[in-house]
């Protein structure tokens, strides 16, 4: 015999079977220049090592680029 889910669960359940997902989302924060400013250095911080090592990998494997960058930027 299978078992009624009204029975089990009682009301919280008609609860969750109608109830909107949506309205247990967070509210969304407002987006400011500050707010903006500080997830990109956020971003730039955590990224940072692997883009170094990234260029790194690149010159190491692109000598003559390297040398022409070397010239204009230094």
């Amino acid at each position: 015999m299978k078992a009624d889910n009204r029975y089990l669960f009682g009301g919280s359940y008609d609860h969750w079977k109608t109830s909107d997902p949506a309205d247990d989302l967070p509210e969304k924060i407002t987006m400011t220049d500050d707010l903006v400013c500080q997830l990109a250095i956020t971003l730039v911080d955590k990224y940072r090592i692997e883009a170094i090592q990234t260029i790194v990998d690149f010159y190491l494997n692109n000598e003559e680029k390297f040398h022409e960058d070397y010239e204009e930027y230094n």
